[in-house]
């Protein structure tokens, strides 16, 4: 389908379509390309700025869509930079635009999804006039995922978007029942979608701490989409078999799911992702084995690899007493503490090794970006 639009855009200089087929044949390009990388997108989004420009309201059939894919592309742009960063006015504006155009309810969602980042960022700087705007916001996104859940024109897309929106709006603006309501619809009509079974998993997780309960549907849904290379999936097992039993052993499944994820994620410039199980297994080794050697060897594998991936700087412990612990200082405290005792020449070299890549990789990671 690119490969045709870019044949059909070699002809336009041609003069052979006109400015409106012109502006559609950079929609359709705009609508493949945001699906690949951060480089792709990024043409994406120059490709639906131009058809916009050529095909303005007055002169086109066109309508909301194209709003809502401009909208789209920039967030999807932001969230591949950084997931603490203030969504644009550019992006909100694109995206009010398509509801104005079409009210369609994935035009609500998207929205809804952008003013919920926007009242998240707006606590996160904790200004004392930011209360009220953020509050604003979540009310506002609260309204229209709960219109487009009850919307009889609500798509399987739309529904699963709301679900997960109305359960990570700050917990004074959730709305649990309705999205599992918006979760039930999807499983209703295919009982094993994945992101609806990952949906509810994550809503039984972080509203009601039934471990047991959202490990079934993650379960579920790890046989259904077993390749799906999908980390919040392959984590959230990880965890919840963690929580729910104190003496779980995460080294087998961890190399599991490494292997899976690899296989998944090699050439689409999402191979950080996988370190993921290392930082895992570094944690049992030092927490649960007492084993420091193995965990530096981990950890070496995670930091060398891709030193600033946030599954590296922001990950949550699974075995440590305080959860809250930063891994890469519980391994720095321990590895000094062992160079102060008498140990082999190689041990003390790989230790000092392994404190050298965790300094230079936790000053290069103050401001982690995904590729």
């Amino acid at each position: 389908m690119l490969l045709i639009c870019m044949h059909i855009q070699r002809n336009e200089e041609e003069n052979v379509l006109n400015q409106v087929c012109q502006a559609a044949v950079l929609a359709v390009k705009a609508c493949i390309l945001v699906l690949f990388g951060n480089k792709a997108q990024q043409e994406a989004l120059k490709c639906i700025k131009a058809a916009i420009e050529l095909d303005p309201d007055e002169l086109g059939i066109r309508k909301g869509a194209w709003y809502c894919l401009a909208g789209r592309t920039l967030a999807e742009i932001r969230n591949n930079q950084s997931h603490h960063q203030m969504p644009s006015l550019e992006e909100r504006k694109f995206l009010e635009r398509s509801i104005e155009k079409d009210p369609f309810p994935i035009h609500y969602v998207y929205l809804a999804d952008t003013y919920r980042q926007i009242a998240k960022m707006l606590l996160q700087q904790s200004f004392k006039n930011n209360k009220e705007e953020a509050e604003e916001m979540s009310k506002k996104a609260r309204r229209m995922y709960e219109d487009a859940v009850n919307d009889e024109n609500a798509t399987i897309g739309s529904l699963v978007r709301s679900g997960a929106g109305l359960i990570k709006l700050s917990k004074q603006f959730r709305n649990v029942e309705l999205a599992k309501v918006a979760f039930n619809k999807v499983l209703s009509i295919d009982p094993n979608h994945t992101a609806a079974l990952i949906g509810m998993g994550n809503m039984l997780h972080w509203c009601m701490n039934d471990y047991k309960e959202a490990l079934k549907y993650f379960e579920k849904a790890s046989l259904f989409h077993p390749m799906g290379g999908n980390i919040i999936k392959a984590s959230s097992l990880i965890f919840m078999k963690s929580m729910i039993d104190e003496n779980y052993n995460p080294l087998e499944d961890c190399d599991k799911y490494l292997e899976k994820e690899m296989e998944m994620c090699v050439g689409l410039g999402r191979e950080e992702s996988a370190v993921y199980y290392h930082v895992v297994k570094a944690e049992y080794f030092l927490v649960k084995n007492k084993d420091l050697m193995e965990a530096a060897r981990c950890w070496e594998k995670a930091i060398s690899s891709f030193p600033s991936a946030k599954e590296i700087w922001e990950y949550q412990c699974l075995f440590a007493k305080d959860k809250r612990s930063k891994l890469s200082k519980m391994l720095v405290d321990e590895i000094n503490l062992a160079l102060q005792q008498r140990m082999d020449k190689s041990d003390v070299e790989y230790l000092r090794k392994i404190l050298r890549l965790s300094n230079s990789s936790s000053e290069n990671s103050s401001k982690p970006e995904r590729k």
